[in-house]
């Protein structure tokens, strides 16, 4: 395509010369006939086929509108950081046409052109559902159960299955490349996202991502009493609090 739109331009040039270039009326009027036959050949070419050279919206091809309320009194920054998840979760449809804008202070207006009826309640319920944050410990021991984990195929055997739980961990190197590890966390929740006042995108000492967060006077008592107190204090450099889901 791209090849047959070259030879269409230079055509459309060399009859423009040809314009330029003529003496006589008739000629001119050749010229420029031919001109404007090669330049509409161009944008012809340029624009096969309309399906997917125009990307056609909500109100020529039909679709799916949401009204999405955020919660509380977010900011202009919340809501931006509300449509970025939104935009990652229904990436997964490959909705290249889907747009998501702001519709007064609490509210983000997702429209998908072209969306099929039989997954609007997948997209509807995509779009709803709602992050639990789950805070547990690591345990001190926890190679030793990721290798008792790599004898059993991968599986913890039974006197950790009870107690623990192997998750995926993403991590990025130097390089921005994905390093996938194993973490082992504890099944019993140690505390909910509910006692996360605030929380922030931030960098470590080395330039890491990292997210911060502050706890409410409930999570700092559960975390400075309850929990510390329950992991030998040689180890808290190496049993951290894990984010689960």
């Amino acid at each position: 395509m791209y090849f047959s739109i070259l030879v269409a331009s230079l055509g459309f040039i060399c009859f423009f010369i040809w314009y330029l270039a003529s003496d006589t009326a008739s000629s001119r009027r050749v010229a420029g006939l031919g001109a404007i036959i090669a330049s509409l050949l161009t944008c012809g070419i340029a624009l096969y086929p309309l399906n997917q050279t125009i990307k056609l919206g909500l109100d020529l091809q039909g679709g799916t509108e949401f009204l999405i309320e955020v919660q509380g009194n977010p900011n202009a920054q919340a809501l931006d950081q509300a449509a970025s998840v939104i935009q990652k979760r229904l990436d997964v449809y490959g909705t290249s046409e889907l747009s998501i804008q702001p519709e007064g202070n609490n509210r983000l207006k997702v429209q998908i052109p072209g969306l099929k009826s039989t997954m609007v309640d997948s997209v509807r319920q995509q779009i709803s559902k709602v992050a639990k944050l789950e805070l547990r410990l690591v345990p001190a021991n926890q190679q030793e159960i990721l290798m008792a984990a790599a004898k059993n195929n991968g599986h913890l055997p039974f006197q950790y299955a009870q107690d623990y739980e192997i998750l995926q961990e993403v991590e990025k190197d130097a390089k921005g490349a994905d390093v996938k590890s194993q973490i082992v966390v504890e099944r019993q929740v140690q505390m909910s996202g509910k006692h996360v006042s605030r929380a922030w995108y931030t960098f470590g000492q080395i330039g890491q991502a990292q997210v911060d967060f502050q706890l409410d006077s409930v999570g700092t008592q559960i975390m400075a009493v309850e929990k510390i107190s329950a992991i030998d204090p040689a180890s808290i450099s190496r049993s951290t609090m894990y984010t689960a889901t």
